[in-house]
């Protein structure tokens, strides 16, 4: 067995060896803060409709994959992963108000590099992180409350670990056949050094290699890191969701 210190040398390195550059501008997701004039006062609406109901929701990856990432560079890929749930119609959007709430997370068709997962993962609610700047801009959001376990399907290959905490997201209204864009904000590093957006907390690691280890952070992540394209779901609901 590795001696404690061999094993944070080896966690050290990991940040030396990621693969691609990480970007510290993500220009394409800050959506909400230019501007001293604030949207006041807009509520969700759905279909041009700002009644208040809670109105059902299914989300589906709108990219390839869903990524997450920790913050000493271990990469987890989902290629199935849906949610569903209810969103708030005629809820204002101010900073702190739930605009939807979360019903389950379903996560398949994962891996940790050449090892595949299962991945269990629940969630509460999305509030409003930041003040939009105009009606029908992008929102900025947090995804609260969650809770994941993952776990190696491999018996060769012990590993186990839990993560909780929350992920910050942006909503982009709908469009086309897309009623909304729930966009995962990536996770920021500067060369090897994690900067942001690592806010879920890895704790009960079993096993791993030390690749995981209790006390490692994680975030979402780029899908198409070398054309810095998020990780993005589809959301589906009784019409094209926006905020007026």
């Amino acid at each position: 067995m590795p001696s404690p210190d061999i094993e944070e040398m080896e966690k050290q390195m990991k940040k030396y060896v990621r693969i691609g550059a990480m970007g510290v501008g993500l220009a394409g997701l800050v959506v909400t803060s230019a501007g001293a004039a604030y949207a006041n006062h807009t509520a969700v609406s759905i279909g041009g409709n700002t009644s208040v109901a809670s109105v059902a929701y299914t989300a589906a990856n709108d990219t390839a994959e869903i990524s997450f990432m920790t913050n000493y560079g271990v990469q987890m890929r989902c290629s199935i992963a849906t949610i569903n749930g209810s969103i708030n119609r005629g809820t204002v959007v101010n900073p702190g108000n739930t605009v939807a709430s979360i019903g389950n997370l379903f996560f398949d068709d994962c891996w940790m590099g050449a090892f595949p997962l299962s991945v269990t993962m629940t969630g509460a609610t999305i509030d409003v992180r930041t003040h939009p700047t105009n009606a029908g801009d992008p929102v900025a959001v947090v995804i609260t409350d969650i809770d994941a376990h993952i776990e190696t399907t491999d018996p060769n290959v012990p590993c186990a670990f839990d993560a909780a905490g929350t992920l910050d997201a942006v909503i982009t209204p709908g469009s086309g056949a897309k009623d909304a864009v729930l966009t995962l904000a990536p996770a920021v590093f500067s060369g090897p050094n994690p900067v942001s957006g690592f806010d879920l907390e890895i704790s009960g690691v079993f096993g791993c290699g030390g690749e995981v280890q209790n006390g490692d952070l994680a975030g979402g992540f780029y899908y198409d890191e070398p054309n810095a394209i998020p990780s993005a779901f589809a959301v589906d609901t009784a019409g094209l969701v926006t905020h007026s």
